[in-house]
């Protein structure tokens, strides 16, 4: 009597597990656990009976690689049953998200006489009602838990996708640990991925042969993925993201027909979001045989890379990935920002809205002086010199309105940076700047501060007068210049205005002479009689002075008339 009382406390645990034996032509190609006996004594599962599932896809079966859908954030569970102390391997390999996965583990233990009947009072109480905690991971890595000795018992592995939905792959293997080539691909000790060699638009990458290669009709191939946006830590994942997940169905096998499965279904699939694939380029994939080095063309400057190699058996289609490989391209050499000036060399410079500022560095040697014209073509400009850096020892700190020249004097051999600014940002803005360590280098035209052509008192007759201007120290050439104008128009600054070499600066004047002036002093005057005007006519007078065959500057008309003929 005493027996069959033990024999009917097994039955919660026995029941269950005959009803799924029951469905073996469901669920072919299934291990499923059945009743154990030794010496005589009965065994019960120290298992909470809620741990089972009628759904027959959380049994893992050994031997063959199955899937299973798992949502985002939601904890997962398989089962499998060991019932002969032999070693156990089990590899987890995630698809499009990262997870959590934990392995508990459950024995088998000796029964206890219970006085009343454990069908209708639950008083089997185990001693550890969750389980052993043997190993955790989290990751996006395929991860595999062993165990080689006592290793009967359940385990319940626990899973949950911190990224996204996402496939994941079971392979559960009761034998013993020996690799076998009609499995997944063995990879070598080493088996990191190497960079060869990077350059900015190409890198070269290689990594060590599986050591399931043959010389004689190999079924071993490699492939390769490089991507920008994310590493593909297995060969799933990066089929997952390539083509995208489709959303889980129904398996034949699955479940026992009972009404409130097929709700469950439709609202686990109400809740499944499957990763999409990504755009074409996303992803390079290649496959290059039983090579093993690739060299990938299509990179660009400063930027990263994520490679990963998969061997997978051509038979089976089974595949294993080595370690990622993280490359960074080479950055494009950078131009200085900062320009270099050649002595004696223009430089045109045109201010926007967006750049009011340039910037500019030049090597002073072998002199103590430093010469700089500066023009301000339209508006002001703010000329900025400084010693050994942009912020460095301040040298000279001008506002130029007009074309200007500046000598320093008795400075240290060095590199100076001179910097120009413009602060109006509603008005484009132009200007011209020259260095030299000589003044003579300095071939552009320089106006006087007071640069307007004026008249020469009492000087004016019917049919001539005498204009006057002043003039800068250096050799100059001159040009005057004569039109009739109908009335007077408002007196225009001609400063701010900058002609081209092949431009003159004056339109539609007669050209009444040129002149070369040496050894002129400084704000020394010139004049000039101009004869055969018209009585009685209003003209207007422009002095433009030039530099040998370089830039004209114009200086401010002067509008004036002729007396009246007596």
């Amino acid at each position: 009597m005493i027996r069959d009382f033990n024999c009917k406390k097994y039955i919660i645990i026995v029941v269950k597990l005959v009803i799924l034996i029951g469905m073996s032509d469901r669920i072919a190609a299934r291990k499923l656990p059945s009743k154990q006996a030794q010496t005589g004594h009965d065994y019960y599962t120290d298992v909470n009976t809620d741990d089972f599932t009628y759904d027959t896809n959380k049994v893992l079966p050994e031997g063959s690689e199955v899937k299973a859908y798992l949502l985002v954030n939601e904890t997962t569970k398989v089962l499998f049953l060991i019932e002969e102390d032999d070693p156990v391997s089990l590899k987890i390999t995630p698809c499009a998200s990262a997870v959590e996965s934990s392995v508990l583990y459950k024995s088998i233990s000796d029964s206890k006489d219970y006085e009343d009947d454990p069908l209708f009072e639950e008083q089997i109480k185990p001693t550890n009602p969750a389980g052993i905690q043997l190993d955790s991971y989290v990751g996006s890595e395929a991860h595999t838990f062993q165990r080689s000795v006592n290793s009967t018992g359940i385990y319940t592995v626990f899973l949950r996708p911190t990224e996204s939905d996402t496939y994941v792959k079971f392979f559960l293997r009761l034998k013993k640990f020996a690799r076998d080539s009609t499995f997944y691909p063995s990879l070598p000790r080493n088996s990191a991925v190497r960079a060869d060699s990077i350059r900015r638009k190409s890198f070269t990458v290689s990594w060590n042969r599986s050591q399931d290669e043959t010389p004689y009709g190999n079924i071993i191939t490699y492939c390769v993925s490089v991507s920008a946006k994310r590493s593909s830590d297995t060969y799933c994942s990066l089929m997952s993201y390539m083509f995208g997940d489709k959303l889980p169905v129904v398996s034949k096998s699955r479940g026992f027909f009972f009404a409130w499965e097929d709700e469950v279904l439709k609202i686990f699939q109400s809740k499944a979001r499957p990763v999409k694939k990504v755009k074409p380029r996303e992803i390079h994939y290649t496959c290059v045989g039983t090579n093993t080095k690739y060299i990938y063309t299509q990179a660009r400057p400063g930027k990263t890379y994520y490679i990963n190699v998969y061997a997978i058996n051509k038979r089976t289609n089974m595949s294993s990935a080595y370690k990622k490989l993280e490359v960074k391209t080479k950055k494009r050499k950078k131009r200085d920002r900062i320009r270099k000036l050649r002595d004696g060399k223009l430089q045109e410079l045109e201010f926007k809205k967006s750049k009011l500022r340039f910037d500019f560095k030049y090597d002073l040697k072998n002199t103590s002086d430093l010469f700089l014209a500066v023009h301000s073509c339209t508006g002001k400009v703010t000329l900025k010199v400084t010693r050994g850096s942009l912020r460095g020892e301040s040298v000279l700190v001008k506002k130029v309105k007009r074309s200007s020249m500046f000598t320093l004097k008795d400075l240290k051999a060095d590199t100076y940076f001179i910097d120009i600014v413009s602060r109006q940002r509603d008005v484009p803005k132009t200007a011209r700047l020259v260095v030299s360590k000589k003044q003579s280098k300095l071939r552009y035209p320089i106006l006087p501060r007071k640069s307007e052509v004026f008249l020469v008192d009492n000087s004016t007759t019917s049919n001539s007068l005498t204009i006057g201007w002043r003039v800068t120290k250096s050799r100059r050439k001159f040009c005057i210049y004569q039109k009739e104008i109908l009335a007077r128009r408002k007196r225009r600054r001609n400063y701010n205005q900058c002609s081209n070499k092949s431009q003159s600066p004056v339109v539609d004047s007669k050209k009444v002479k040129c002149m070369i002036v040496r050894h002129q002093k400084p704000n020394m005057v010139l004049n000039h009689q101009i004869r055969n005007l018209k009585s009685n006519t209003l003209y207007q007078f422009d002095v433009v002075i030039q530099l040998g065959k370089g830039y004209s500057l114009l200086y401010n008309s002067l509008q004036t008339a002729t007396k009246q003929h007596l």
